[in-house]
């Protein structure tokens, strides 16, 4: 390891347990000295950001977002880049998001639209078919565009101009701007009828059941982030539980192998073939509690205010900090593997659930 790459680790160290001391000047003075030592890396602004929010200040020199005007659609787009300032404002009558490839991205920056409602702003969101209907049925943002997945995994879409960038958590780094603290959850939630329909479909033979929903795996199953199927096996026997996966490809072929695959829910395999996110937010919303892994899954759970447990890697993705709490998503408690067994820590969830330990 590196000299600078040592010293903002240890920087960032001190800061988050200054935070975790409440001790928010001192926090920032460290985050800012890691945020000079190496700018163009994306989680020492977003603590930078944060750190601000807890204050209550705002630094327009650090909002890492360029926002410019398609005059042909006079609209606005929001572009993004670590070394931009803002150049423009709120101001504007109608903002476009463009969705991030990447799911989890996307939903967990979702509040924008609640944000820009507030402050009397259209919003339109551009993403793909699986994330449309989660996003039509709950009206976060005011209009919906449906676009070709793959453009946005080339950071292209022919429709607007040539330089675009997508939705990315550097928004959070605007929230300052806006308020943070002005976000009401459910910002997700499901249609009573939908429910019904869901239960009729998938979960007629689970009646009476404690179901319990897990996801063990991101977009790549190499990913430090995704965590063994079998690792779960301590939450089949959680007494009168049901599991329900939630788990899309790739990592579902682990479920037909794994030691208590007839822990699931009788109809499972239908469930599975099911892509869009509102079949997942309506699995979600059926369930007592969540365990997932650190990807889409997790963030649409803190978005619908659902007991959930997230599994974090040693190296997990820096905006969950070190914290046992993510400020936006106030019913999920963090669960840090720590060099340790998957298999004791969800041991100890399982007892935290047989016991009726959730928030």
């Amino acid at each position: 390891m590196n000299q600078k790459k040592q010293s903002i680790q240890l920087l960032n160290k001190s800061a988050h347990h200054a935070l975790n001391n409440q001790n928010y000047p001192l926090a920032l003075n460290l985050f800012k000295k890691a945020y000079l030592l190496d700018p163009e890396e994306e989680n020492n602004l977003l603590n930078v950001s944060y750190t601000f929010d807890k204050l209550g200040q705002f630094e327009p020199g650090l909002i890492a977002a360029q926002i410019r005007s398609l005059e042909y659609r006079q609209k606005w787009q929001i572009f993004y880049g670590l070394n931009r300032l803002w150049k423009g404002s709120l101001d504007s009558e109608q903002i476009i998001l463009i969705s991030d490839y990447m799911y989890g991205e996307t939903i967990c920056n979702s509040y924008w639209g609640q944000l820009l409602r507030a402050a009397g702003i259209h919003s339109t969101i551009y993403c793909d078919k699986r994330l449309a209907p989660l996003y039509e049925k709950n009206n976060v943002f005011d209009s919906v565009v449906v676009v070709d997945r793959e453009l946005l995994v080339q950071d292209k879409y022919p429709s607007f101009s040539e330089e675009w960038t997508p939705v990315s958590p550097l928004l959070y780094s605007m929230t300052t701007h806006c308020g943070l603290r002005n976000i009401h959850l459910p910002i997700f939630d499901c249609d009573q009828q939908d429910l019904k329909t869901f239960h009729q479909s998938f979960l007629s033979r689970e009646v009476g059941r404690k179901l319990i929903g897990i996801n063990w795996a991101c977009s790549s199953i190499s990913s430090p982030r995704s965590i063994p199927l079998e690792a779960f096996q301590p939450l089949s026997r959680i007494p009168h539980s049901t599991l329900v996966s939630l788990q899309k490809p790739p990592g579902i072929d682990q479920l037909s192998g794994c030691s208590f695959v007839d822990k699931f829910i009788y109809m499972q395999s239908n469930l599975s073939a099911q892509e869009d996110f509102y079949c997942t937010a309506l699995a979600i919303k059926s369930c007592s509690c969540i365990i997932t892994c650190d990807t889409a899954v997790a963030h649409l759970c803190g978005f619908m205010g659902v007991p959930t447990f997230l599994l974090l890697n040693s190296t997990h993705d820096g905006r969950w900090g070190d914290r046992d709490v993510y400020p936006l998503y106030p019913t999920v408690k963090l669960r840090r593997n720590n060099l340790q067994s998957w298999h004791m820590i969800l041991v100890d969830i399982a007892n935290e659930i047989a016991n009726g330990n959730l928030i």
